[in-house]
């Protein structure tokens, strides 16, 4: 199971291991273990991405 990782602000960002998803009196709630490290990531993908950015 991935999780839509809409946090971020991109729409194209799931997350396949790394969270962990808790139920507290009825609210979900998302943790990712390294956030950093993952926007860390994310930042390096885009910055190298062949394609053009799309607005």
């Amino acid at each position: 199971m991935s999780y839509h990782y809409t946090e971020c602000g991109l729409s194209y960002i799931y997350l396949a291991d790394g969270y962990d998803i808790e139920t507290i009196d009825g609210e979900t709630y998302v943790g990712v273990k390294d956030v950093h490290g993952l926007h860390r990531i994310i930042a390096k993908y885009i910055t190298e991405k062949k394609t053009p950015l799309l607005g």
